[in-house]
């Protein structure tokens, strides 16, 4: 590993750990509307369909369209 890989790795994780640590000093209020907009998020991308259904192509099938939207 080179020295700036190394460096770039360190300041990833410190990145990492300063949004970790804003992510624990959110009041109990903020973390609940950040679900709610998890669960709305989710109805939009219709994910609340009865997964425990779907074979495990499916499941894979939905992976790669979920990646799909996200790019």
């Amino acid at each position: 590993m080179k020295k700036s890989e190394a460096i770039a790795y360190l300041n990833r994780w410190e990145a990492v750990k300063k949004i970790e640590e804003e992510a624990q000093s959110l009041t109990l209020e903020q973390r609940w509307r950040q679900l709610n907009s998890l669960f709305g998020l989710a109805r939009e991308l219709n994910l609340f369909e009865n997964v425990s259904d779907m074979g495990e192509e499916a499941v894979w099938q939905r992976w790669v369209e979920l990646k799909l939207k996200v790019e």
